[in-house]
């Protein structure tokens, strides 16, 4: 039962993680209707709890198969993000940049402790 919630744990916060990226996309998109601050700290607040979910998924899963399934998923994400960082990293304002980097940036923490938690389950494995 503990690892059906473990899994559903992670999925909800991928699906919330993506959830997250179309609407920071939305509000960054040509649509010539300029974001309010209530609407990024909402993105920042998505991106938050979706990192916050799949980081306490990561650091309860003790697979390395999955482990290392969920390192290839996020790095494609990480390198379809620096794809996306490209397009308009060039605004009026602080905010733009900053909406901008926020994905790069929590993927990239996933990343770094996705990896940290493979090399702390292949060392134990090993012991």
């Amino acid at each position: 039962m503990l690892k059906l919630l473990k899994g559903l744990w992670m999925v909800a916060g991928i699906i919330l993680g993506v959830i997250a990226f179309a609407y920071n996309m939305l509000i960054l998109s040509d649509i010539p209707v300029s974001f309010e601050t209530d609407e990024a700290m909402t993105s920042q607040f998505l991106f938050f709890l979706a990192t916050a979910m799949i980081g306490t998924g990561v650091i309860m899963m003790n697979n390395q198969k999955l482990l290392g399934g969920l390192f290839i998923f996020i790095s494609f994400g990480f390198v379809l993000q620096l794809q996306v960082l490209g397009v308009l990293i060039d605004g009026e304002s602080a905010a733009v940049p900053m909406l901008q980097l926020a994905p790069l940036l929590h993927t990239g923490l996933l990343l770094l402790l996705n990896a940290a938690s493979m090399l702390q389950s292949w060392v134990s494995h090993r012991l």
